[in-house]
């Protein structure tokens, strides 16, 4: 979803006089019903509340429907079928969905190029996006004060973030490493270090606080996306696996470290588009058992001098 953002300002740009309406997962809806340019979020549901969403949908008058997913899905299928817009865009594959087919319209690898092939399909171009766009975050004030209240006692230093956690296992890097990594950082005082992540992860980030001997590390608790989003704005260096924190570290323009398994179309897609970025494969596709603290030092004191 965050990489589908600039698709929402570009259609109204494209549709002025049109009503743009999202339909999202209750997992991302708080992106798009943060987004001005976004008229209406419906929130999907995979149960027997999805005939509530179809009732919506239907008794309104879809002009068009555009589904950025560039792959075959069932849902999607099932979705414009029961829908039956006026004009469906999509990715067509072995069975046709859509009316009108994206996949002569994406001139780039990245998640953002793929979700702003509509506007390439709408306005006959061959743009490359990623190459000067990026994804868009609206950080609610009620979360950046928050933060900023928060955190006031570390202002005048450079703060750098760590993010332990990762949507699976196999992306999560070593309680081992972030140790190594702490105790073998040189720096000067100029430097606050912070990490943060998920809730089951607790245990392993104090782990890693606990048995760090060289340097201050404190842990920032980060219960919402907004807070995460806060806390990494409110950050020069954003260390992190492959997650939504690339994404949001695009937006923002921060500075970012990411890490990375060795799946090459999943870096093309997912990698970081920040003006300030480096990245580090594990040398592997299935874990980060590659990764090695020396690697992530080396990242590190590259970046800092930049920011």
């Amino acid at each position: 979803m965050i990489l589908t953002t600039p698709l929402f300002g570009k259609l109204k740009n494209i549709f002025p006089e049109y009503n743009l309406t999202v339909l999202a997962s209750e997992n991302n809806s708080y992106i798009p019903e943060e987004n001005s340019s976004v008229d209406k979020v419906i929130v999907f549901k995979k149960n027997f509340s999805v005939l509530k969403s179809f009732i919506k949908l239907r008794s309104s008058d879809i002009n068009y429907w555009i589904d950025t997913k560039n792959m075959y899905s069932s849902t999607s299928n099932m979705l414009v079928k029961n829908i039956k817009p006026e004009r469906s865009l999509g990715f067509n594959y072995e069975i046709p969905v859509f009316t009108d087919s994206l996949n002569d319209y994406t001139f780039g690898s990245h998640g953002v190029d793929i979700n702003l092939s509509p506007i390439n399909f709408f306005t006959n171009t061959k743009e490359t996006f990623s190459s000067y766009v990026r994804p868009e975050i609206s950080i609610p004030d009620i979360e950046i004060n928050a933060i900023e209240n928060e955190l006031v006692k570390y202002k005048g230093k450079k703060n750098v973030l760590i993010n332990y956690s990762a949507g699976s296992e196999s992306r999560v890097l070593s309680v081992e490493v972030w140790i190594e990594v702490f105790n073998q950082l040189k720096l000067t005082n100029g430097f606050n270090f912070f990490i943060t992540g998920m809730k089951n992860d607790k245990s392993d980030i104090f782990e890693i606080i606990n048995k760090t001997g060289n340097t201050d590390v404190q842990y920032i608790e980060t219960i919402s996306f907004y807070k995460f989003a806060a806390v990494i704005n409110f950050c020069d260096l954003i260390i992190t696996p492959d997650t939504s924190a690339v994404h949001i570290c695009s937006a923002l323009n921060k500075p970012v470290i990411g890490i990375y398994s060795d799946v090459r179309w999943n870096f093309e897609k997912f990698r970081p588009l920040s003006d300030i970025n480096e990245v580090i494969f594990s040398g592997n596709e299935n874990n980060m058992d590659g990764i090695k603290a020396g690697s992530i030092l080396e990242k590190i004191h590259k970046i800092l001098p930049l920011i």
